[in-house]
């Protein structure tokens, strides 16, 4: 019975845990793909995929969970946002990491979802 009433309290706590990630309107943006242990090729985003970016960000921006783990670069985009700061969404295969001024969220998405993003943005 102790072992489930932990369970219970350790799962409530985790999804209290989860967060609204908010990333401000781009001026610019970066993508990176990394191939090996290097950018295979790198380009910029043009004003209907930095949109696309956001749009499918602000769709999910709930559930967003505190990350403190260093993940090497996949599918990197680097947002300028016009304050002067700078954000960084690594898509990865089956999640997204997002770190910022604001700290380093993680989120896991099904790989059609993060079919729709790459294509967006256009990456294949």
């Amino acid at each position: 019975m102790c072992g489930t009433k932990l369970a219970i309290t350790f799962l409530l706590a985790w999804l209290l845990s989860a967060c609204t990630l908010e990333v401000p309107a781009a001026t610019e943006a970066v993508v990176a793909i990394t191939q090996g242990s290097g950018v295979a090729r790198s380009e910029r985003l043009t004003n209907a995929q930095m949109q696309g970016l956001s749009g499918w960000l602000n769709a999910r921006s709930s559930g967003w969970l505190p990350s403190y783990v260093s993940y090497a670069p996949a599918t990197e985009v680097r947002v300028k946002h016009a304050d002067g700061s700078h954000t960084v969404v690594n898509i990865m295969q089956s999640k997204i990491v997002v770190y910022g001024s604001a700290g380093q969220y993680e989120k896991a998405f099904a790989p059609n979802d993060l079919v729709r993003l790459r294509s967006s943005i256009g990456v294949k």
